[in-house]
């Protein structure tokens, strides 16, 4: 019986062809959309991007989450974020890795064994991810999955610059509205308090955009602070900043879907 052959590099597209397509996106979920047709040609089978803060994981928030319903679940459930090796990987690394480099780091082994064997129930053998500094211990991630044996070095490398194009114009358009999983257990009110004292709004200001008394205001206003574990509100605008999930942009401060 002859062995089935990969598709050849040819019948890919390149980083590039990704790049000029992605400028036709206007939000982040035709990104989105457009990335999982692109990742779909290297035999990706589930990706997620999103913001992390290594130092304190709880922070960490999704722009897009590709995976299967119930991993979701059990992964914002069982609060893997805070010990999976692979965003741990991130500090060690700096630059795009795999699952195998983890394997084969002895600094991993360890805490790598629980989550690679969770996700070998599921099917998936590697996987790529994408880091993005951000200034200090923050990141951007792409997270991609694989149940096909090794991605080639070429396939990596094109994989890693579609994965920075796509964060770059993900953040571009500013807090997504929806998150996933929103960093530190916040509300969506926190939330929304949090993006309107980023402009300088006061208790009084945000209930009445809100249309909530000042009692309430300020409650999500001290909750998200708390949350976000910072000691004023200056601090806990810049934390939101340097995560993503504030910018000084206007379309975040549309309250009428609120």
């Amino acid at each position: 019986m002859t062995e089935a052959r990969a598709p050849s590099q040819r019948s890919k597209p390149s980083a590039v062809e990704f790049y000029r397509a992605l400028q036709g996106c206007r939000d982040i979920e035709s990104c989105a959309a457009l990335f999982k047709t692109f990742v779909a040609a290297y035999n990706v089978d589930v990706f997620a991007c999103g913001e992390v803060d290594l130092d304190n994981k709880g922070l960490s928030f999704f722009y897009f989450v590709e995976w299967p319903e119930a991993w979701r679940k059990f992964y914002v459930a069982a609060n893997l974020v805070a010990r999976d090796p692979i965003v741990e990987g991130v500090r060690g690394y700096r630059a795009p890795f795999t699952w195998m480099d983890l394997r084969r780091d002895r600094r991993w082994d360890r805490g790598a064994a629980e989550v690679f064997r969770l996700t070998r129930q599921h099917g998936w053998r590697d996987g790529l991810v994408v880091p993005v500094p951000r200034g200090g211990s923050c990141y951007g991630l792409v997270s991609l999955v694989v149940r096909a044996s090794l991605l080639s070095a070429q396939s990596r490398t094109h994989l890693s610059l579609a994965s920075e194009c796509l964060l770059a114009r993900m953040r571009s358009f500013g807090p997504p509205e929806r998150l996933p999983a929103s960093p530190s257990g916040l509300t969506r009110r926190e939330i929304d308090a949090l993006r309107l004292v980023a402009v300088g709004y006061t208790d009084a200001e945000i209930a009445a955009s809100l249309s909530i008394s000042r009692i309430t205001a300020h409650q999500h206003v001290e909750g998200a602070r708390r949350r976000l574990q910072a000691r004023s509100r200056a601090s806990m605008v810049a934390k939101g900043m340097t995560l993503g999930i504030v910018w000084l942009g206007s379309s975040q401060f549309d309250t009428s879907k609120a």
